[in-house]
């Protein structure tokens, strides 16, 4: 999810199917029990990240609306840094 903040070729199709497959590998690794308690959060990660890169080139460009979205979080207007700081 932080990935898709910070990498603006990143779409909402890459952002879904990377949580789904982050949540369900760690899942199945943790219920299985083949790595010790919590180690299934490195490679859940790795295939997260690795599905979003993955599906966000397969399924095209982010939409102007959603670059716009990952924009104001790293630069917001005025008016917004304002109200963000309750001045």
């Amino acid at each position: 999810l932080v990935f898709g903040i910070w990498w603006p070729r990143a779409n909402k199709w890459g952002g879904f199917w990377s949580m789904v497959v982050g949540a369900v590998t760690y899942c199945t690794l943790e219920l299985l029990g083949v790595l010790p308690r919590f180690a299934a959060v490195f490679p859940a990660l790795a295939l997260s990240i690795l599905t979003m890169v993955v599906i966000s080139y397969a399924t095209g460009l982010p939409g102007k609306d959603e670059l716009l979205m990952v924009l104001r979080m790293h630069r917001p207007t005025l008016e917004e840094h304002r109200e963000l700081k309750g001045a």
